[in-house]
């Protein structure tokens, strides 16, 4: 138990320190919803390939409108 939480404070620890440096180098409302919807395609992808789940039409639509919105928040 120890060493999970220990390697997940380290992971948690490494994410927050590379958004701070991504806010440090680019403007926040790029940086936030990047990080939101690189999470969201992260969790669906994780969840996909370790536990098998299949995302519903509804989830895989939420998805490609969040990259969707996501390119027009860059362009």
């Amino acid at each position: 138990t120890w060493a999970l939480g220990a390697l997940l404070g380290a992971v948690n620890y490494g994410s927050a320190h590379f958004l701070l440096r991504a806010v440090a180098a680019l403007s926040g409302p790029v940086v936030f919803p990047t990080n939101s919807v690189a999470i969201l395609l992260g969790a669906a992808g994780l969840g996909a390939a370790v536990w098998g789940e299949r995302p519903s039409r509804a989830g895989l639509v939420g998805l490609a409108l969040a990259a969707v919105a996501l390119a027009c928040l860059t362009a």
